[in-house]
């Protein structure tokens, strides 16, 4: 497990998150089209 940059919806209603390495420019949820903030979560190695 690493620690990982990841973008996660600031929807409390939507689950949608992405690792920084996918993320679109936009910087929107692709599930709900909300804005999505930076945090960091352990995730597998890719």
């Amino acid at each position: 497990m690493l620690e990982t940059e990841v973008y996660s919806c600031m929807d409390n209603a939507c689950i949608g998150w992405m690792r920084k390495d996918f993320v679109t420019d936009d910087l929107l949820c692709p599930m709900c089209g909300n804005e999505m903030t930076a945090e960091i979560r352990e995730l597998p190695k890719i």
